[in-house]
């Protein structure tokens, strides 16, 4: 996102945007409708870390992960997403390990037919999310 936030800058100054100025209210508003749109729902949000959790991570990799991927939904509030993970170990979506004083977090069997399913029927976040909380 950052990229092609770059590429439009460089594009606006080389158009008849470059002319316009925009005071620092719209810039801001701009900014926060940008944030929001990057605020991802908790079905998809569970089905990014179930995906991400293919590789053996802790909490803090997880993080960095989603940080890079533009999720945004835990920052500043990562006991949140703690409460997540556990709530998908209980449920039998994710097996943890303590390995040195460090909890990693891998998706299980469970945890990869769910996404298998999402991916083979193309089944809607809400039918997901469902299966997910209901199974």
């Amino acid at each position: 996102m950052d990229e092609r936030l770059r590429n439009l800058k460089r594009s606006m100054k080389k158009t008849m945007f470059s002319d316009l100025n925009f005071t620092e209210k719209h810039k801001n508003q701009v900014k926060d409708k940008i944030a929001r749109l990057n605020i991802k729902s908790e079905e998809e949000l569970v089905l990014d870390i179930l995906h991400l959790l293919n590789q053996k991570q802790t909490g803090f990799e997880l993080t960095q992960w989603m940080r890079a991927r533009g999720i945004h939904n835990y920052e500043n509030n990562e006991g949140q997403l703690y409460m997540l993970l556990h709530q998908l170990e209980q449920k039998g979506y994710l097996q943890t390990n303590w390995h040195e004083d460090e909890k990693y977090y891998l998706v299980t069997n469970k945890g990869n037919k769910l996404l298998s399913l999402a991916d083979k029927r193309r089944m809607s976040t809400k039918s997901i999310f469902k299966e997910l909380w209901e199974g």
